[in-house]
């Protein structure tokens, strides 16, 4: 929606919808090959937004806050004591 005042054009920012860098990066195409999904919070974001990383067994994982990457490492320990309970 525009409008004119003084002989200047106005344009309403409600009803525009911004192409934006930012809409790249939901862009499946765009992100082939450089998305990743964090395995506690289930979100998929580029590998260059990633608050931390962990490796483990030769694979990288990739969070999106470290709260995430705790939570983690700490489900990962549980299922550790569990696995040697269940061996034992």
């Amino acid at each position: 929606m525009t409008q004119s005042l003084l002989g200047l054009t106005i344009v309403s920012l409600t009803s525009f919808t911004p192409t934006t860098y930012l809409d790249m990066t939901h862009n499946e195409y765009y992100l082939k090959g450089h998305a990743v999904t964090d395995p506690i919070a289930n979100i998929t974001f580029p590998v260059f937004a990633a608050a931390s990383t962990l490796d483990k067994v030769g694979k990288t994982y990739y969070f999106i806050s470290e709260n995430s990457r705790r939570e983690f490492e700490e489900r990962a320990a549980q299922e550790g004591q569990l696995a040697k309970e269940e061996n034992s």
